[in-house]
């Protein structure tokens, strides 16, 4: 017998970043996540890791399905220090069907190993353009309400090797986008790239982060990148 999908209702409320980390940590343990499991897992890694990086003041999950008036309802919310609340769409970009919850149990049971050789990481960095126009042709093919915000989490480490033609494939992929969401962000390498609109340059003109992961207190570690790199 199938055992049932437990309710992550607290994670609808809410939270501090780092007490939804800690709900969502105590969930993961206790109820030995699975499959069944895996889209509050996403959803909630996805929220964990914004909210943390994008410095919000709280952090929710919002309810699937449509709104009253036919919008697709996204994944989150989040509270900005300036009393802002944005409404977050979320998805990953990978490797087109890969199994991340099976592949992470074979990683434990010690049926596959971490290869982080250069021929490896090739791979990923000519993947990356082809999985971030597959995601945002995915989601600009949805309609969502006016004000939402998308974030990708671009699942394709490659230990900062090609970075300066990798940043500039994230602004040039997401482009699309531009146009069917108030803002659009990617997560990658650790570091939280607002790509549109006015992307975050740095002082010499050039494409930056907005964010780089230094926080002292270990958050969540999301499932997305247990292969990250």
């Amino acid at each position: 017998m199938r055992r049932p999908i437990p309710k992550a209702e607290r994670l609808h409320d809410w939270l501090s970043p780092r007490t939804f980390s800690s709900e969502l940590n105590r969930l993961l343990k206790r109820h030995n996540c699975g499959n069944e499991y895996y889209q509050w897992h996403r959803d909630g890694s996805h929220a964990s890791t914004f909210a943390q990086h994008a410095c919000a003041t709280a952090v929710r999950l919002l309810r699937q399905g449509q709104d009253g008036c036919g919008y697709s309802v996204p994944d989150f919310e989040v509270k900005l220090r300036n009393k802002q609340v944005m409404r977050v769409e979320a998805t990953w970009a990978d490797f087109e069907g890969r199994k991340l919850v099976e592949e992470s149990r074979s990683w434990k049971a010690g049926e596959i190993r971490y290869d982080g050789g250069l021929e490896t990481l090739s791979t990923r960095r000519l993947e990356i353009p082809k999985a971030l126009t597959r995601v945002v042709g995915n989601k600009i093919a949805k309609t969502y309400a006016p004000g939402t915000s998308l974030f990708i989490d671009l699942n394709l480490g490659t230990h900062d090797h090609w970075r300066t033609e990798i940043e500039q494939d994230i602004l040039e992929y997401t482009q699309p986008a531009a146009d069917r969401f108030r803002s659009v962000w990617v997560y990658w390498s650790n570091r939280l790239y607002r790509c549109h609109p006015n992307p975050s340059v740095g002082h010499a003109g050039s494409f930056r982060p907005t964010h780089v992961m230094l926080g002292s207190w270990r958050h969540f570690t999301p499932l997305s990148r247990l292969y990250a790199g």
